[in-house]
């Protein structure tokens, strides 16, 4: 059985996603118990007796993490914005496209109080506007660009100021999601503001895990704060 144990401590120690949605109870005895089973082959474990063997663990308190603790206290006090009937446009990536939209800053053709967000990665080229204003982008870029991506949704966290040096909040985010079978289009940070956007069919669902998510961390929150001021 201390084999056992160990086997499970180690498997949720070496993978932070798996036991943080095992601490959420996100996941349970049974799911973990299969996926150990799988991963270790060469033991020939039986499915129940490690389930049994789970069941019979503490499950991990949350606010054992660290990591987590100080995410949670950024997230806490964060705010959230929801912006809808949003387009992902992917260009073509050269010289003469970044020329392009240099010129077309420069002139206020692209930018007049309208939503643009660039985002250059080392192999793609990616904006994110609003839909209304959709057809403008693309005759004004056209042959340049490769795809469109209409109907998404983003959420933008704000966050204090230390939230730029906190690690773990894009993961606590990102996990929320990601866990509960909602896939992330996007995901950026810029300063003290996360960008996380999904398709706008997943809405809905994103909105009340972000708020739930929000709403826990401000309790959880209160109660760090009250075992800190007991421990002084």
């Amino acid at each position: 059985m201390d084999n056992m144990n160990y086997l499970i401590s180690k498997t949720l120690e070496e993978d932070p996603i798996l036991r943080m949605g095992y601490e959420r109870k996100l996941i349970s005895a049974g799911t973990l118990a299969k996926h150990i089973v799988i991963q270790n082959p060469e033991r020939e474990l039986h499915p129940e007796s490690v389930r049994t063997a789970i069941r019979r663990l503490k499950r991990p308190k949350r606010n054992d993490s660290n990591l987590l603790e100080k995410a949670e206290k950024i997230l806490a006090d964060s705010a959230l914005h929801v912006r809808s009937n949003m387009v992902k446009i992917e260009f073509v990536k050269d010289e003469s496209t970044l020329q392009l939209i240099n010129k077309s800053f420069k002139i206020n053709e692209l930018y007049n109080n309208d939503l643009f967000r660039l985002i250059k990665g080392h192999s793609v080229l990616h904006a994110i506007v609003e839909e209304a204003n959709m057809d403008k982008i693309l005759n004004l870029f056209e042959g340049k660009v490769m795809a469109t991506h209409k109907g998404l949704c983003e959420f933008i966290i704000a966050m204090p100021f230390n939230g730029r040096d906190t690690p773990g909040v894009l993961l606590t985010l990102t996990n929320e999601l990601s866990l509960n079978s909602i896939n992330i289009v996007q995901a950026f940070s810029c300063g003290e503001e996360i960008n996380i956007i999904v398709d706008d069919k997943d809405n809905q669902k994103a909105y009340n895990l972000l708020t739930n998510l929000f709403k826990r961390a401000k309790i959880n929150t209160e109660g760090f704060e009250i075992l800190d001021s007991k421990a002084s």
